[in-house]
């Protein structure tokens, strides 16, 4: 179950894509940049129950992303991440527990292509992305203890017209390896995180979406592990806005209940 937003997920980024451009075959027509439409709040309902509720709200400075404050029901820290930049390139992501730091991860480039996520932990953990033809086709965590580096999982991914189709994870995160596999469908409307930057698409998530795709997930196929010739059937019910933007994303279970309820509300 995705639940990486902030406490976990943050730890590694995302980045707000190009708009698109529209114009004709006369070169003296006008292209129409599309607007950027950004998230303002992020409000989750995990199995349907309102008191296990975590709220995200989103700050920016000239259409950039700069923080984020994450806030549970159950849980009275408040959580926040400083998004620092260097030019239009996110450098460092900085986590705070009510104000006081607790971590910070430096983002490093390939011109631009994001290769490494290490954070300042004991631990030194660190997230390696590779690419084929510049996208996005695998990457690697890990983290060092006592000089010695220590691989805990890596992801395969395959993309077509800009969705996550398929995603092949290899964990040895609780001891033992295991494989699995998870393959999706999607909508043809606008990912909430359409204008986040991309570096921090890549792990920006929580149980309605994540930034990986250009569209909006519609069902995923869960293979666990990846040999099974039974997987499991999650599906997605949404509701859109004017822009086609989702509002309302409600997640279910295999038998049918409501997993999660996603809402999202843009600037």
């Amino acid at each position: 179950m995705k639940k990486q937003i902030f406490i976990k997920a943050f730890l590694i980024a995302f980045v707000f894509a190009i708009a698109g451009c529209s114009g004709d075959d006369d070169s003296n027509a006008l292209e129409v940049t599309q607007p950027q439409i950004l998230i303002k709040k992020i409000t989750e309902i995990i199995n349907s129950n309102s008191s296990d509720k975590r709220t995200i709200t989103f700050s920016y400075e000239n259409g950039k992303l700069v923080s984020s404050t994450t806030t549970n029901a159950n849980v009275a820290t408040v959580y926040r991440s400083d998004f620092v930049y260097n030019g239009d390139k996110v450098e460092h992501v900085i986590s705070y527990a009510d104000n006081v730091e607790r971590g910070r991860n430096t983002y490093i480039y390939d011109g631009d292509l994001l290769t490494k996520i290490v954070s300042n932990r004991v631990d030194q953990s660190q997230t390696k992305y590779s690419y084929t033809n510049g996208m996005l086709s695998y990457s690697e965590s890990g983290y060092l203890m006592n000089e010695t580096y220590t691989v805990s999982s890596t992801k395969n991914f395959i993309f077509a017209a800009g969705n996550l189709i398929e995603e092949q994870r290899f964990s040895a995160d609780f001891g033992t390896p295991v494989t699995s596999k998870t393959t999706y469908t999607f909508d043809h409307k606008n990912n909430p995180t359409k204008f986040m930057n991309k570096s921090l698409r890549y792990v920006f998530s929580v149980e309605g979406f994540d930034g990986m795709s250009e569209n909006n997930a519609l069902s995923r196929l869960s293979y666990y592990p990846s040999t099974t010739t039974t997987p499991n059937l999650y599906t997605y019910q949404l509701v859109y806005d004017a822009n086609d933007f989702p509002t309302e994303i409600k997640q279910f279970s295999p038998e049918g209940a409501v997993i999660s309820l996603t809402k999202i509300e843009y600037q």
